[in-house]
């Protein structure tokens, strides 16, 4: 009787792919088909070869979600395109191509300000002239209320850090919102499916380091 082999080659895979022992678990993988073409003939075989490649494909798209939980998973998946030098390149092609590079310009710039307060005056009047001012050629389309907001604050003597912080955050979140309008059309594309490969091998990178 075949089926006692087949149970058996079939549990010995399982548990040896949950420990990590891929290449083992791969070999009783293949004694477990070679009796189901015995067993069952050759049209079951191949709905199981389709099936485990189907399904490792599909881990390897899949972007893990940040673990904050106050984000929901498409916010968590932008940032961490966004503040990762080496994935940020892929949404920087695509953006390229859409003509709306500025919006991923303008968050690195200001992801900056925010990152090393207090903000000056200075940086946030250097952002206006780079990304809003509309002779510029990196201008960003933001809400009227957001370059009003920031052009206020610029035309005070002496602005409170308070703010300058209120008006740059009103930036990152009119970019944020830009940059999600432009992910919705990016994850359609082989670009998204790249970084997507690139952020698994990462998180399997740094498992494996730690």
């Amino acid at each position: 009787m075949l089926l006692p082999p087949l149970i058996i080659c079939s549990v010995t895979s399982t548990i040896l792919k949950q420990y990590n022992i891929t290449a083992a678990g791969d070999v009783f993988y293949l004694i477990f088909l070679l009796l189901m073409v015995i067993y069952f003939g050759g049209g079951v075989v191949f709905s199981c070869i389709l099936d485990m490649y189907s399904s490792r494909y599909a881990k390897r798209v899949v972007i893990i979600n940040n673990e904050d939980s106050d984000d929901d998973n498409e916010v968590a998946v932008i940032k961490n395109l966004l503040n990762n030098e080496a994935l940020r390149k892929y949404i920087e092609k695509y953006c390229q191509m859409e003509f709306s590079l500025e919006n991923i310009l303008g968050y690195v710039d200001a992801k900056k300000m925010l990152d090393e307060p207090p903000i000056q005056k200075e940086s946030l009047q250097h952002f206006y002239d780079e990304y809003m001012k509309s002779s510029s050629k990196t201008e960003i389309n933001l809400p009227a209320k957001t370059v009003q907001e920031c052009k206020r604050v610029l035309n005070e003597d002496d602005p409170s850090e308070d703010d300058i912080l209120k008006a740059t955050n009103l930036i990152m979140n009119g970019i944020f919102q830009n940059i999600k309008d432009t992910f919705s059309r990016f994850c359609k594309t082989k670009e998204y499916k790249e970084a997507a490969r690139a952020m698994n091998d990462m998180r399997v990178l740094e498992k494996e380091l730690n």
